[in-house]
C-alpha cells in the first residue's frame, strides 16, 4: 500500500474482503470512508482513493469486529490492484475474524471511593454476554463520570484483561484499575471559535462555574445546551491544565459555528391565478445574540399574507422570555373572482335540466359553481400578540401567549352554511404553553424528545367563549448508516362552553391537508363536509353530472389528530442531500367513532443549501376520493424542516 500514491484519475472501482464471514461485505463498506466509485459519485468524494482515509478504514474494520466479540481478529495489509490503464483500482483487504469472546468477570481495584456493587451496576458489559469494545469504552466513560462528579476531574480508569485457570479460551476476565487523582475546582473558563455569537449566548447555557468544584455530569450537560441551541456544529469542552496548581482546572470551550442559521427565499411564479411573489426569510441567532426573527410575505391576485416575528429567549440577559408577532391576511380562496359573478349573474335563470341543452352555455355556466374544495368564504385578519415566559430547568419552559385579532369572513358561497356574520369580529385569545425540549438540536434534531401542551381561551373580550387544548410530542432517534427516524404526533380539540359546535368561528375549525401535516391531499382539504343546499340547487338546474358531490362542501371540525411518521437518510455520504420516506395519517373530526382516518405515503428530498433547507415531497393517498377531488399524488415544495 505504501508504494501507491494518490492520484485523482485513479477511481476506486472495487472493494473486496477476503475471509469475513460473521459480517457480511456490504455491511463492512458501509463503516468505511473508501468507497467505490458510482453514478452519483459526482456528488461526492465516492471513488477517490486517499491512503489516510484507507488507514482508517482498517482501523474501522478492527472496531467492527471487537465490537461484536471478535477480539483477535487480524485485518491485513490491503492488495491494491491498479487496471493496466491506469484508471481504476481494486482494493482487497484479508480478514482473520478468530474466536467470538464472552464476558467473564468484573472486578475493580485502586482508588474505591464506591462499593463495588454500585460501581457494576452502571455498566453495560455484563458477565456471560458477547465482549464488546464498545461497551467497553462507554463503561470507562460512565466510571470516570461517576469520579468526574466527586471533583475527580483527572481520573484514570484502566481496563485490564485476563484468563483464570480453566477458561476455554473464549472468555475475558476484566478488572478496572481506578486511579482517582486529586479533586480539583473549576479555575477560568474561555471561549474559542465564535467570531459571530457574543460570549454571553454561550456562557449562560454552562452549568459549571468557576470556583466551584469540578462536575463531570455538569460540563457534559454545558455542552450538550450549548449544541442544543442550533447555532453551532461541533462543541467540546476541554479541560486544561494550570502550570503549578493542581487544585485547579481551566475549562476551554471550542465551538465551530454554523455556517448558516437561518432561511432566506425570494422568488416569483405565475400560475393559476396570476402573478405571485413569495419572500420568507427566518434568522436564528440575531446579530449574534440569540434572538430569533422571521418575515414570512405571499402576494398573488387571491392571497396577500404578511407574518412578523421576534423573539428573545433569555430577555434582558435573566431567563425570562420574551416574543412579540404581528400578523396579517386576506385570502379569497380563488374562487369569488369577478369571471365567476360575471358567469353567475348571466346563467342565474337559466335551467339546462331539459333536454334541449346547449352544451356551451352549460360549460359556461357550470363555471360559476365554486371548486369542490374551495372553503366557502373569504377572509381578512389582522392581529398582534406577545409572548411571555420563563424556562424553569435547561429543558422546561412556561409561556403566556396574548393575540388581539380582528377578524372579517365575507363572500360566502351559502350564508346558511358558512355564518360569515357570528364568526367576524374581535378575538382576543390567551393561551398558556408548557414545552419539554430534549432535542440534540433545536434547528436540525436528529435524537431526543420535544412536547408541548397549551390551554386557550377566547372569550376575555368580544363574543367568542370557548377554550382549545392542544398537545404534541416529536420523536427523533438515530439509527443505522446516518439515518434517522422522525415522528410527529399532534392533537387540537375546541371546547365550546355552552358544548355547541356552532359557537366555534368558522374559520378556527379544523381542516387538514398539506405539506405540514397530511401531505398526499391539498391544503386543508381532509375533514368533516356538509351539503350546500344553494350549490345542490344550482349544480342540479346547470345539470352538473354528479350534482351531490359537488355540494358535498369542506367545512371542518372541532378536533384534529394526525400523525407523521419519517424516515431521514443520507442519499450521498458527506453532502447535505438527504432523502426521506414519510407515512402520514390523521382526520379532522367532531367525534371520536367518525374520526375515519385518513392514510398517505411519499418520498422526497432534502437539500440543505446556503439559503436554508429546500424540502421536495411527493404524497400518495391511499384510496383517493374522486368525489372531493382527491388526486393520485400531491407534489409539495418548501423551505425548512417540518418538524
Amino acid at each position: 500500500m505504501d508504494q501507491i500514491e494518490e492520484n485523482k484519475k485513479v477511481k476506486v472501482k472495487r472493494v473486496n474482503f477476503i475471509g469475513n464471514q460473521a459480517i457480511s461485505s456490504k455491511e463492512i463498506t458501509s463503516f468505511m470512508g473508501t468507497k467505490e466509485f458510482g453514478l452519483l459519485s459526482f456528488l461526492s468524494s465516492a471513488g477517490s482513493y486517499s491512503r489516510d482515509i484507507l488507514e482508517k478504514d482498517l482501523n474501522n474494520i478492527r472496531f467492527i469486529y471487537m465490537d461484536r466479540g471478535y477480539w483477535k481478529v487480524f485485518v491485513g495489509k490491503p492488495d491494491i490492484v491498479i487496471s493496466p490503464d491506469k484508471t481504476n483500482m481494486t482494493i482487497h483487504i484479508p480478514i482473520q475474524e478468530g474466536e467470538q469472546y464472552k464476558a467473564g468477570t468484573i472486578d475493580f481495584s485502586g482508588d474505591l471511593i464506591f462499593e463495588k456493587e454500585l460501581l457494576k451496576k452502571d455498566l453495560e458489559t455484563e458477565e456471560l454476554e458477547v465482549f464488546s469494545y464498545g461497551k467497553l469504552q462507554r463503561d470507562i466513560k460512565r466510571l470516570e463520570t461517576k469520579y468526574g462528579d466527586e471533583g475527580y476531574a483527572f481520573v484514570n480508569v484502566i481496563p485490564k484483561f485476563f484468563n483464570l485457570p480453566g477458561d476455554d479460551n473464549k472468555t475475558i476476565h476484566v478488572l478496572f484499575e481506578i486511579r482517582k487523582g486529586k479533586k480539583v475546582k473549576i479555575g477560568q473558563i474561555h471561549i474559542t471559535g465564535n467570531s459571530y455569537t457574543r460570549d454571553k449566548v454561550i456562557r449562560r447555557e454552562i452549568r459549571i462555574f468557576e470556583g466551584e468544584l469540578y462536575n463531570e455530569t455538569d460540563k457534559n450537560r454545558s455542552a450538550e445546551n450549548i449544541q442544543r441551541l442550533g447555532f453551532f456544529d461541533d462543541v467540546k469542552i476541554i479541560s486544561k491544565t494550570i502550570k503549578n496548581r493542581d487544585d485547579l482546572v481551566d475549562m476551554e470551550v471550542n465551538i465551530k459555528e454554523r455556517e448558516n442559521t437561518g432561511t432566506l427565499e425570494l422568488g416569483a411564479q405565475y400560475a393559476e391565478y396570476g402573478f405571485a411573489f413569495n419572500g420568507k426569510i427566518h434568522k436564528y441567532n440575531l446579530f449574534g445574540k440569540g434572538y430569533n426573527m422571521g418575515f414570512d410575505a405571499t402576494v398573488n391576485q387571491v392571497r396577500q399574507y404578511i407574518n412578523l416575528q421576534f423573539s428573545d429567549p433569555y430577555f434582558l440577559d435573566s431567563r425570562w422570555y420574551f416574543g412579540g408577532d404581528f400578523y396579517f391576511e386576506y385570502w379569497s380562496g380563488g374562487d369569488l373572482d369577478k369571471e365567476r359573478k360575471q358567469v353567475e349573474s348571466k346563467c342565474q335563470d337559466l335551467d339546462f335540466r331539459s333536454k334541449n341543452i346547449n352544451k356551451e352555455l352549460q360549460e359556461f355556466c357550470l363555471r360559476s359553481i365554486p371548486d369542490i374544495n374551495y372553503r366557502g368564504f373569504s377572509e381578512e385578519k389582522i392581529s398582534g400578540g406577545v409572548t411571555f415566559g420563563r424556562s424553569l430547568s435547561d429543558s422546561l419552559k412556561l409561556l403566556l401567549y396574548y393575540r388581539m385579532e380582528m377578524v372579517w369572513l365575507r363572500n360566502t358561497i351559502d350564508t346558511q352554511l358558512y355564518p360569515v356574520a357570528f364568526s367576524s369580529g374581535l378575538r382576543n385569545p390567551v393561551e398558556a404553553i408548557v414545552e419539554y425540549d430534549k432535542r440534540n438540536d433545536r434547528l436540525f434534531p436528529t435524537a431526543g424528545l420535544y412536547s408541548r401542551g397549551s390551554v386557550a381561551y377566547d372569550g376575555i373580550f368580544g363574543k367568542f367563549n370557548y377554550f382549545t387544548l392542544s398537545a404534541n410530542v416529536r420523536f427523533y432517534q438515530k439509527l443505522f448508516w446516518d439515518f434517522v427516524f422522525r415522528m410527529n404526533v399532534q392533537y387540537s380539540e375546541h371546547l365550546a362552553i355552552d358544548g355547541h359546535k356552532t359557537s366555534i368561528p368558522i374559520d378556527r375549525l379544523f381542516l387538514l391537508g398539506g405539506i405540514n401535516n397530511l401531505r398526499g391531499f391539498q391544503h386543508f382539504t381532509v375533514g368533516p363536509r356538509k351539503e350546500s343546499n344553494s350549490i345542490l340547487e344550482k349544480a342540479e338546474q346547470y345539470g352538473h353530472p354528479n350534482p351531490k358531490a359537488v355540494a358535498h362542501r369542506v367545512f371542518g371540525g372541532v378536533k384534529e389528530f394526525y400523525t407523521n411518521l419519517e424516515l431521514q437518510f443520507p442519499i450521498v455520504p458527506g453532502t447535505k442531500l438527504l432523502g426521506v420516506l414519510f407515512v402520514d395519517t390523521g382526520n379532522a373530526y367532531d367525534e371520536w367513532h367518525s374520526i375515519g382516518l385518513r392514510w398517505n405515503w411519499g418520498f422526497g428530498l432534502r437539500v440543505f443549501s446556503p439559503v436554508g433547507p429546500l424540502r421536495f415531497e411527493m404524497g400518495f393517498p391511499f384510496q383517493p376520493d374522486e368525489d372531493k377531488g382527491e388526486q393520485l399524488s400531491q407534489f409539495q415544495f418548501t423551505m425548512g424542516l417540518p418538524f
